[in-house]
């Protein structure tokens, strides 16, 4: 009862109110993909290779560095996140994926949809840190089933890090139009975010004039529709990957030719 209170009373919130209403309305009417659930599962099994095995291959210290410092940063978000015994937050466990790219091609702008309690925006941030170069673009919406869901974007990441960060949590559309006045192109892109079919379809198409050829773009929850094959077939892309995480996650990457 007290989940749908905390919906209806944000729902009436003007800042969120269509972005709602739109996220209502794709849970009835959102379009079908090309391929059955289960035709793109038996795909995704088929495809999937170890991330661990294709990231040592590229540089085997560097990989070693993403466990060790993946490993920390796991261990740190989930002290914070344990405080709150009643939410389930949503943890990213392909983070020595995002954390060793990151690392390997140094990227200036890193735009990633979904955020949540920050596990891989943290990871990104260290990532930039370390580099030191870069800068990270979250978007994200709140959680809205949560009273006051604004205060849990993000918990994890530590202050130190914020810097380098900017984050917006008005809905994936919203938030690119604040962001792209401060950007020409991205150079790393994850999508996290809305999870549905035609969301992914019409992110991308907002997104296209920002993303090119050199841009390493990573796509969680494939498991949910067929996005992921449609969009590299519709790109005529060829340097992509289905990777599974040490950690049993599994993420679609296209990488730089």
């Amino acid at each position: 009862m007290k989940k749908i209170l905390n919906i209806l009373i944000n729902l009436f919130q003007k800042r969120y109110f269509f972005q709602m209403l739109n996220k209502i309305f794709l849970m009835f009417f959102d379009k079908k993909p090309k391929l059955s659930n289960d035709e793109n599962l038996r795909k995704i099994n088929q495809l999937k290779i170890s991330a661990e095995d294709f990231l040592k291959n590229i540089d085997n210290n560097l990989y070693n560095e993403a466990i060790i410092e993946t490993d920390k940063i796991i261990k740190n978000s989930d002290l914070e996140t344990n405080i709150y015994k009643n939410i389930k937050f949503g943890g990213n466990y392909a983070l020595e994926i995002h954390y060793f790219l990151s690392r390997y091609y140094k990227p200036k702008i890193i735009f990633e949809t979904g955020v949540a309690a920050g596990y891989s925006s943290y990871t990104f941030l260290q990532a930039i840190k370390k580099n030191n170069i870069g800068k990270l673009f979250s978007s994200d919406f709140p959680y809205f089933r949560l009273e006051n869901p604004e205060q849990y974007i993000g918990i994890v990441v530590p202050n130190d890090l914020k810097k380098n960060w900017r984050l917006e949590v008005l809905g994936d559309n919203k938030n690119f139009e604040k962001f792209r006045y401060e950007f020409d192109k991205i150079n790393f892109l994850f999508y996290d975010s809305d999870k549905r079919y035609l969301s992914k379809k019409k992110f991308f198409k907002k997104i296209d004039k920002y993303i090119n050829k050199d841009t390493i773009i990573i796509i969680d929850d494939l498991h949910n529709d067929s996005f992921f094959f449609e969009y590299i077939e519709e790109k005529s892309i060829n340097k992509w990957y289905i990777l599974e995480s040490k950690r049993n996650h599994i993420v679609g990457l296209i990488l730089v030719d």
